[in-house]
C-alpha cells in the first residue's frame, strides 16, 4: 500500500466505532473523499496529522467506559470512598440540549452497577429532585467553551437546588480556559441565589486554550492569518483582530505531532472552514471557521471528539462540510 493509504487506513481504525448504526462507518474512502475538499498538495500532511492527533483526542466507546469505570471504583477525589460517594449522589438531569448528558449518565450508572452489584440513584430533574438531599452530579462528556454548562446550571442554581448543597462537576474532557470563565460565573449565579453550594470540579483529561499559555495550547490556534482572500474577509469584519499564537512550547505537545504538522491544520481548516461558513446556509454567525464561539474570533479549534457525536467546537471542515469527517447529530 501507498503512505496515503497506510494512513487512511490508520485514521479510519482511530475513529471506527464514530457514530456506529448511525452513520455511515469511517471507511477510507469515505475519508479518502473528505480529505479531497483540501488542495492536493495539503492532503497527505492534513491526513498524517489527523491520524496523530486523533490517536489522542478522539474517545471512543472503548476510551470512555475506562475512564468511566475508574470513576465508578477509584477514589478519584482526595478522601472519597466510591461506595460511600455515589449511592448518595443525586445525578442532574437537567441537560436543555442535546443527549450527552443522558447518555453518558446511563451509561456511568450501568458500570457502577456491573462493578458493585448494586443501582444508583435514578437520575433527577427539576420534578424529582429530593430536598434533603445535599449532593449533586453534574455529568458530562466534554465541556469547550461552557456555554452548555453554565446555560444548564445557572437556572438549577436559582430554581431546583437546596438551600446547602454540594455540587460536583464531572466530565471527561474540559478546555481550562472555558472552565475557569465559567467557574467565576457560576459562583456568581450561587451569591445571587443567598444559597450555599460547594463546587468540586472533577475531570479525566483537560486541554491548555488558555491566553497566558498560548505557545503550549492543545487547540488550533493558527500562528498566522493565512494568505486566503474571504479569510482576510472575515478577519477584518472582526472587531478585534485575532491573536495570534507565538513564544517558544515549553516542551513536547500532548496533541500535535510537531509544529510543522500543526501549521497545516490550522491554515487548511480554517482556510476551509471560511469557505464552507460562507456556502453552508444552514450555518449561523455564531458559527466561525474552526468552530461555534459567541466570541469575535476564527473559533474555539477543539480537536476533542466523541464516538457519540462531534462537539461543535471543533472545526467546521470536520462537520459542516460536504461530506463531512464527523456528520453531528444535532442537539
Amino acid at each position: 500500500m501507498t503512505t496515503r493509504d497506510d494512513l487512511l487506513e490508520s485514521l479510519a481504525g482511530a475513529i471506527a466505532d464514530y457514530r456506529e448504526g448511525q452513520v455511515p462507518p469511517r471507511t477510507p474512502p469515505v475519508i479518502d473523499e473528505w480529505l479531497r475538499q483540501f488542495p492536493l498538495p495539503a492532503q497527505l500532511p492534513i491526513l498524517r496529522e489527523l491520524d496523530h492527533v486523533f490517536r489522542r483526542t478522539y474517545f471512543s466507546r472503548a476510551k470512555v467506559e475506562a475512564r468511566l469505570r475508574d470513576l465508578a471504583t477509584m477514589e478519584v477525589q482526595a478522601g472519597i470512598n466510591p461506595k460511600d460517594f455515589w449511592p448518595s449522589a443525586h445525578l442532574l438531569n437537567i441537560q436543555r440540549g442535546g443527549q450527552s448528558q443522558r447518555d453518558i449518565t446511563a451509561m456511568f450508572s450501568q458500570i457502577f452497577r456491573d462493578a458493585h452489584g448494586f443501582d444508583l440513584q435514578p437520575p433527577a430533574d427539576a420534578s424529582t429532585f429530593v430536598y434533603d438531599a445535599t449532593t449533586f452530579v453534574y455529568m458530562d462528556d466534554f465541556s469547550g467553551t461552557g456555554g452548555r454548562l453554565r446555560s444548564d446550571l445557572e437556572p438549577w442554581i436559582r430554581d431546583g437546588a437546596p438551600s446547602t448543597a454540594d455540587l460536583h462537576i464531572v466530565l471527561m474532557v474540559r478546555h481550562k480556559r472555558g472552565t475557569n470563565y465559567n467557574r467565576e460565573r457560576l459562583q456568581d449565579a450561587i451569591r445571587e441565589s443567598g444559597k450555599s453550594i460547594t463546587v468540586t470540579w472533577w475531570s479525566s483529561v483537560q486541554i491548555e486554550d488558555r491566553r497566558e499559555h498560548l505557545a503550549d495550547s492543545e487547540i488550533l490556534w493558527p500562528s498566522e492569518i493565512p494568505n486566503d482572500e474571504m479569510v482576510h474577509h472575515f478577519v477584518s469584519s472582526l472587531r478585534y483582530h485575532p491573536i495570534l499564537r507565538e513564544g517558544i512550547p515549553s516542551g513536547p505537545n500532548r496533541v500535535f505531532s510537531s509544529e510543522e504538522g500543526r501549521h497545516v491544520l490550522e491554515q487548511q481548516l480554517l482556510v476551509r472552514g471560511e469557505h464552507i461558513r460562507l456556502t453552508n446556509l444552514n450555518l449561523r454567525g455564531f458559527q466561525r471557521p474552526l468552530g461555534n464561539t459567541v466570541l469575535e474570533t476564527v473559533g474555539p479549534g477543539s480537536m476533542v471528539v466523541f464516538f457519540r457525536n462531534c462537539p461543535n467546537t471543533t472545526p467546521l471542515a470536520l462537520w459542516a462540510s460536504d461530506p463531512p469527517l464527523f456528520p453531528r447529530r444535532p442537539n
